[in-house]
């Protein structure tokens, strides 16, 4: 993916201090997605914004090598959410499930394609209800997590 690939960001997501690097790590056995600094000096944490930054300067860190991609940090501060639909898109043929394609045309908001390829991100404005739940796992092993702070999505541009 080039910097081109991130020109499907809305600006006005551009514009926050939300972005952080991310790389893909073991951690008890299992791989996850580590978030860092996006001058790639540390780790970033979810509950602390001085470890985020710009955008700009995500992408060129990135761009340098050494992280496999570029994430956007939640914050409990304004209204900006994620969704996230794991399981839901056929990652040989790009398909998205029945259910995500529901889900998806529910929302007039930026959504892309995961980097796992199999399954979408959704970046919308909205606010989750005081003792809502945020995750739910079906029958068939999709799952919808739902976030608003204290978490971040890896992004890759590839918009819907």
């Amino acid at each position: 993916m080039s910097g081109n690939a991130f020109a499907a960001f809305p600006a006005e997501l551009r514009r926050l201090r939300r972005w952080v690097l991310w790389r893909t790590e073991e951690r008890d056995g299992e791989l996850t997605k580590v978030p860092y600094r996006p001058d790639g000096t540390g780790k970033a944490r979810s509950n602390d914004p001085k470890t985020w930054g710009t955008f700009a300067k995500a992408c060129a860190t990135w761009e340098a090598g050494c992280f496999d991609g570029v994430g956007f940090m939640f914050s409990a501060d304004d209204d900006v959410m994620g969704i996230d639909l794991d399981h839901m898109r056929d990652p040989a043929t790009g398909e998205p499930s029945e259910r995500a394609r529901r889900i998806l045309a529910s929302f007039d908001t930026y959504a892309e394609v995961s980097p796992s390829r199999d399954g979408y991100h959704i970046i919308l404005r909205g606010r989750l209800p005081e003792g809502a739940r945020n995750r739910r796992t079906f029958a068939d092993g999709t799952k919808i997590e739902i976030y608003a702070s204290g978490r971040y999505f890896t992004v890759t541009g590839h918009a819907l």
